[in-house]
């Protein structure tokens, strides 16, 4: 997400090192971290049934992936003063498309590097892309995400 003349847009790209494979603006008043979450729950959709490494230039979506998931889990996904944390359904419906794909890596990259290689490639592009159509008109159907139902993670994942 970012600001332009007082406006806050927000959009999010999912890529491969070369193409475009999805990309749509989101609700302006959608911040960097709802964008991210929102586009890793989007890549593991897309590799339903596959075997995929995702990379992800956000410490803070990498950090709730490997992190804080657990912790929030056994805390029931609230705080400390019990108040539900933040980005609560997003974090939902990522848990729930972390599910799709047959086996998933989500790997962090280094953001905004001069390294040319296919990780920074990809990376550089997803961020253009979503600059790009964070300014279209919103796309998407206005994303009902408080009353997307929670599914609870599997307990195991078998990769023959």
């Amino acid at each position: 997400s970012f600001y332009s003349e007082g406006q806050r847009f927000a959009g999010y790209a999912v890529t491969s090192q070369w193409d475009v494979i999805e990309a749509a603006s989101l609700p302006g008043n959608w911040g960097a971290q709802a964008a991210e979450l929102y586009a890793l729950a989007r890549a593991c959709q897309l590799a339903t049934g596959k075997t995929v490494s995702i990379y992800t230039d956000s410490r803070d979506a990498f950090g709730v992936i490997h992190c804080h998931i657990h912790f929030w889990k056994f805390c029931g996904f609230q705080t400390a003063t019990s108040k539900p944390i933040q980005h609560l359904a997003l974090v939902h419906r990522l848990l729930n498309a972390l599910q799709a794909p047959r086996a998933v890596a989500i790997v962090h990259c280094r953001t905004h590097t001069r390294e040319n290689t296919p990780v920074t490639q990809g990376n550089a592009l997803a961020d253009q892309a979503a600059k790009a159509t964070a300014i279209q008109p919103l796309a998407l159907p206005t994303l009902a995400l408080a009353s997307t139902p929670f599914l609870p993670l599997q307990h195991s994942l078998t990769v023959p």
